[in-house]
């Protein structure tokens, strides 16, 4: 997903894969996140495994609910709380959204000098429901893997997508 603002500040969030292609007890569904962001002070970009394969559905169903109007919760944190997403004001054209990065999600001069790191926009709901909708197929790419399923040798994203209708022995083991 990227939001970009008229004047040129934006907020990039892409899903690059799975941390680990191999399947480790609690380890299994963290995700690799690019974070690239100009707001109005500086650019930087950041790649960590900050986000799980749900806090990403999570993360793109509060954007759908944002986007029809339902307020259920007005802050959207991840597991790891290394950043999240606030509602700030609401009306009705559009919502207020905020972004925190906290900790090594922000540049190193906001955390050592206790400044809160964030940018704003104003969304409409079409923009929320887009949002939304990349957040949902970059979620479908890798979704959650659950524990009664053992990956050997997973693919690259690119072979998962070309055999999906006809994995081989050696790509999955399903345990009973």
């Amino acid at each position: 997903m990227k939001i970009t603002k008229s004047n040129g500040e934006y907020l990039e969030l892409r899903n690059l894969d799975y941390e680990s292609l191999k399947i480790k007890e609690d380890e299994f569904n963290w995700l690799y996140i690019l974070f690239s962001v100009q707001n109005e002070y500086m650019k930087w970009w950041e790649i960590d495994a900050c986000m799980t394969s749900s806090d990403l559905k999570r993360l793109a169903d509060w954007f759908k609910d944002l986007s029809f109007g339902y307020t259920i919760e007005d802050l959207f944190f991840t597991n790891e709380q290394y950043f999240h997403f606030e509602l700030l004001s609401k009306n009705e054209s559009t919502m207020t959204i905020k972004v925190c990065f906290i900790q090594h999600l922000a540049p190193t001069y906001f955390h050592e000098n206790g400044i809160e790191c964030f940018i704003t926009f104003d969304l409409t709901s079409s923009e929320l429901k887009q949002i939304s909708d990349s957040l949902e197929r970059d979620y479908l790419n890798t979704p959650i893997r659950n524990l009664d399923r053992i990956y050997l040798n997973i693919p690259s994203r690119e072979d998962r997508k070309k055999n999906k209708e006809n994995p081989t022995i050696n790509q999955k083991i399903i345990i009973e």
